[in-house]
């Protein structure tokens, strides 16, 4: 039958994009950059209005909480949110496609490609930074579960919940590394088979 030689066309295929150089002209790839682009303010904006709701409403809890873990957890998670608008601020897109050649367009799109790789691999002081916010907020959690023992299992869900969420955005942020890194050695080979 045709349909079994489907999954060795696929392997071959998926094989063969690894090791195939990428045929992009410079117009395709300013379309790309652009889309790149769009996508990288969209999610910046999106991150800049959750972390001044998380500065807002961790500043009114610090205000209106006066346990010592609360106040601790409020703290880290302003500081979290503070720095996830400042990060997300830093990490604006540059500026848009040059106007010339197929090589410099490579090089260019590779080079934005190159900061949002290395923004999701982070450093151990910029991961020491991203943890602030979701361990500001489980030491708050436990401060109010011990403060008020009647909702500590209420509080305990939204606590789990927390880490949850702080898992898989590392979990994603890792993998978005991955694509990155996968679209550069693309761009890799486009630019040697460019090159000769």
């Amino acid at each position: 039958m045709p349909d079994d030689d489907v999954p060795n066309n696929l392997k071959t295929l998926w094989e063969g994009m690894n090791t195939n150089p990428l045929q992009i002209s410079p117009e395709g790839l300013r379309m790309e950059a652009e889309k790149l682009q769009k996508g990288l303010r969209r999610r910046a904006a999106l991150v800049c209005g959750i972390a001044l709701l998380v500065i807002a409403a961790f500043a009114l809890l610090l205000t209106h909480f006066h346990g010592f873990l609360q106040r601790i957890g409020s703290a880290l998670a302003i500081l979290g949110g503070i720095d996830m608008f400042v990060t997300q601020l830093r990490r604006r897109p540059a500026r848009g496609m040059p106007d010339v050649g197929q090589t410099e367009c490579i090089r260019f799109y590779r080079a934005a490609l190159e900061r949002q790789r290395n923004f999701h691999r982070g450093t151990w002081v910029g991961w020491l930074l991203r943890l602030t916010l979701p361990t500001g907020v489980l030491i708050f959690c436990a401060g109010t579960a011990l403060a008020d023992p009647e909702h500590a299992t209420v509080i305990g869900l939204i606590a789990a919940a927390w880490l949850i969420m702080a898992v898989r955005a590392v979990q994603l942020s890792r993998r978005l590394a991955r694509m990155f890194q996968s679209r550069i050695d693309a761009l890799d080979a486009s630019l040697k088979s460019a090159e000769q």
